[in-house]
């Protein structure tokens, strides 16, 4: 019973996402299917536990404020964000674009962090929290490139290729090409794949093994492009990115073992 009820509790955590941060009861009900009453009690019991809070007015739910403490914590447990953040001010403050950390996560990527650009008046900067599928921009293609081969392969040959703009990758041997091509060259630029009139540069950050389990991405918008300054800007981010491996690894392994090789091409 215990375990079911915390089945239940968490399946209405579930619900809420970036893109629907605020639902009402009829909402949840529709989704989650229980019996009213049973739903109205786990409403209650999460809402007097600070999981959610409750508009008096509208009689809608959001998360509550302990997800924010909770995020807070979980940040404190991660050395990738304590390495990141430092590089990323820095890169930001050089370069005046937004700078932001990916991860992926369930077959998508989801920002971690992110520091805004101060260069320009209109600049692109995405939400923490916020998802996207891999094959949708420079950030979460770098992950799918760097991936373990039998995962690059699923979406590749069997994932669906959802449109998010124009510009987005929906063909198969085309997104087989272009990770092939990010492989090669240890990074991807992009253009509008992901938001209409932005651009990003990104690369992974890659374990010992080779494996990329983290994306820094350089973003900004169409009506400030890099331009003929992009060479430039791919020296200034692989810089940092090496920078943040040679801070994650240096203490991996056995005593003097260096941190992963950047040979930056398709396993064989």
């Amino acid at each position: 019973m215990e375990l079911r009820s915390l089945s239940r509790g968490l399946q209405i955590i579930e619900l809420f996402s970036y893109q629907r941060p605020v639902l009402g009861f009829s909402e949840i009900s529709h989704h989650c299917r229980f019996p009213k009453s049973t739903l109205y009690r786990f409403l209650e019991n999460l809402t007097r536990r600070g999981f959610l809070k409750v508009n008096p007015a509208t009689k809608e739910y959001r998360l509550g404020a302990l997800f924010i403490q909770l995020g807070q914590i979980a940040q404190k447990g991660v050395p990738l964000m304590e390495v990141c953040q430092p590089a990323m001010r820095r890169l930001s403050a050089e370069i005046g674009h937004s700078v932001y950390l990916s991860v992926p996560e369930g077959g998508q990527k989801v920002c971690l962090s992110c520091v805004e650009g101060r260069s320009t008046p209109i600049k692109y900067a995405p939400a923490p929290g916020s998802v996207a599928p891999l094959h949708a921009g420079a950030s979460g293609k770098v992950l799918l490139a760097f991936s373990p081969e039998e995962e690059m392969a699923y979406l590749a040959e069997k994932g669906r290729l959802l449109s998010v703009t124009p510009k987005t990758i929906t063909h198969k041997e085309e997104l087989r090409a272009r990770l092939r091509q990010i492989r090669k060259n240890g990074y991807d630029y992009s253009e509008g794949e992901l938001v209409p009139g932005t651009w990003a540069l990104a690369f992974p950050i890659l374990d010992p093994r080779g494996s990329a389990f983290a994306s820094v991405t350089v973003a900004g918008t169409l009506l400030n492009p890099p331009g003929p300054g992009l060479k430039k800007l791919v020296e200034k981010v692989k810089s940092e990115v090496f920078h943040i491996e040679n801070e994650l690894w240096r203490n991996e392994g056995p005593k003097g073992a260096k941190p992963p090789a950047r040979i930056l091409k398709k396993k064989s």
